[in-house]
């Protein structure tokens, strides 16, 4: 079965993770009864693939397709994509060699030189 999880940015800008609720805005960790106010434009769905370095990919997160492209992973139409300027395609397991570089939120620098 698909892991579903959530990552967003706290309000103290720390990254939490866990199930996610929208009318509140709102991330509850899975291993605390509590509630984490987070920012909503920051949220992003977990893919369930990760990375050739075992990192767990997120909607967000700006990758790597090795040796040179830098893709943006957006859900869209109900899919992952790995979007660039001149497109996107659908992410899947058969591309194994991504690395995770940063997220639009942390590193936006990063469209702006690679992308």
């Amino acid at each position: 079965m698909r892991e579903i999880e959530f990552r967003g940015k706290a309000l103290n800008r720390e990254w939490v993770y866990g199930g996610y609720i929208q009318s509140e805005e709102v991330i509850c960790p899975k291993t605390a009864s509590i509630k984490v106010f987070v920012y909503p434009e920051t949220v992003g769905q977990y893919t369930g693939l990760e990375s050739m370095d075992g990192e767990r990919i997120f909607e967000g997160d700006i990758i790597k397709h090795f040796p040179t492209d830098l893709f943006v992973v957006t859900f869209e139409d109900c899919a992952f994509w790995a979007k660039y300027k001149d497109g996107r395609f659908e992410l899947s397991h058969r591309h194994a060699y991504w690395k995770v570089i940063g997220n639009i939120h942390d590193n936006p620098e990063l469209l702006e030189v690679g992308a």
